[in-house]
């Protein structure tokens, strides 16, 4: 319990980056009621009071984890699309990203700063090559004269070889060119895939892609 209630501080330079995580639910399963610090629930208030305490404790910048999303669904559902920008519009929250739905999902851009719905999966021995469309995001952060910071993003599109479970970029110019035509083919069509995705986000005019 009393781990349940300390706050994760990544620290670089002088930077405090506090990164809290939260879930909508936890696939039919129910957290124990005489355990309920087990894990965080996504509540709107509590990540809300949750953040606003890490930027009083010195936070710079508020990093939120989220495991919500339907599984296998490329564009978010109603929770993401609703509850996404109210939590990005707080002061005291910086950066969403998102998990769980296990395939890539679009970037939004919202007042500066960025929701990143879904990751999908990283490394995954998953057969349908939409799950193994993956996606690599750099977040860089500057610190601007008032104190605040300004964020950009780097999306590294990304596809397991289900042969091998070697990652490889899928974007042609960042490839290794020495590869079979087959594993070439799939590389070529799941950088088709995840542009189609990621350009129906609002970040996509925002992001640099490599």
């Amino acid at each position: 319990p009393a781990e349940a209630r300390s706050q994760i501080w990544i620290e670089i330079g002088m930077v405090r980056i506090a990164h809290l995580a939260y879930s909508y639910g936890f696939n039919g399963f129910a957290v124990p009621s005489d355990a309920p610090w087990l894990a965080n629930i996504l509540d709107e208030s509590t990540v809300l009071a949750d953040a606003a305490e890490a930027r009083a404790d010195g936070a710079d910048f508020v990093v939120l984890s989220l495991h919500w999303g339907e599984q296998y669904a490329n564009q978010t559902n109603w929770q993401q699309r609703e509850l996404g920008p109210r939590l990005l519009a707080s002061q005291d929250i910086d950066l969403i990203v998102g998990h769980h739905a296990h395939v890539v999902q679009p970037i939004e851009h919202i007042d500066g700063e960025w929701i990143v719905h879904g990751l999908g999966n990283l490394l995954a021995n998953a057969t349908r090559p939409l799950q193994r469309d993956e996606l690599l995001v750099q977040v860089t952060i500057t610190e601007q004269p008032d104190g605040t910071f300004a964020s950009s993003v780097l999306a590294i599109p990304l596809f397991v070889d289900q042969r091998t479970l070697t990652v490889h970029p899928s974007n042609p110019s960042a490839r290794s060119q020495a590869l079979d035509l087959s594993l070439a083919s799939e590389l070529d069509e799941s950088w088709t895939r995840v542009r189609s995705v990621l350009e129906t986000g609002s970040g996509w005019d925002d992001i640099e892609l490599g």
